[in-house]
């Protein structure tokens, strides 16, 4: 009997329990399909565009998606796992995204203007990237790497920073109620502002 032939992108614009294992196509367009409870695993799509893509329940394992290009993309449950997603654009997603962020290379990417209240943003290296005028309320930062980043306009309620590093920003700029933070944090904070943090 024949070995099933794995499915590949090229299959049609719906698909659902599929595992999409060891693919490399540079500047995929993956535009206007629908993937459920999908599996993707060590997929090389660089550059690949997901315009007006649904993702619902789909996992991204140990994948390269620099610069992908999620305009209208709607996230659903997805989390992206040991994947790179430098470089990345995040600002046209579709409405109400549901992601999680695990151990993700999220260097030089942007978020603006987006909800994304509870998300875990795990182990991660965002140095440089962009959050304005984002609500990250309760969001989780743990282990995430952070020097360089831009954190303005954002709601940081209830926000998990206490083991992020490298984080500086205006508390002044955005809304920290229940913000939590390192103490290594909180004293650049406090010298941003010009005080001097005797002991430090």
């Amino acid at each position: 009997m024949a070995a099933s032939k794995q499915p590949t992108l090229e299959d049609g614009d719906f698909f659902a329990d599929v595992t999409f294992s060891d693919l490399t196509i540079e500047s995929a367009d993956l535009s206007n399909r629908e993937f459920e409870r999908c599996t993707f695993r060590r997929c090389t799509l660089p550059h690949s565009r997901w315009v007006k893509t649904r993702l619902e329940d789909c996992v991204f394992e140990r994948c390269d998606l620099r610069q992908m290009v999620p305009e209208r993309l709607a996230l659903r449950g997805v989390t992206f796992a040991d994947t790179r997603l430098m470089g990345v654009d995040w600002s046209q997603l579709g409405t109400m995204p549901v992601v999680q962020f695990e151990r993700c290379d999220l260097r030089y990417s942007s978020f603006v203007a987006l909800k994304l209240r509870k998300t875990r943003f795990v182990g991660c290296n965002a140095r440089e990237a962009i959050f304005i005028d984002v609500d990250l309320s309760e969001a989780d930062f743990t282990d995430t790497d952070m020097p360089g980043s831009t954190v303005q306009g954002c709601i940081l309620v209830k926000t998990n920073f206490s083991l992020s590093t490298g984080l500086l920003f205006n508390p002044q700029a955005n809304q920290v109620k229940g913000a939590r933070i390192s103490v290594e944090t909180a004293v650049a904070l406090a010298q941003s502002l010009g005080m001097v943090v005797e002991g430090s």
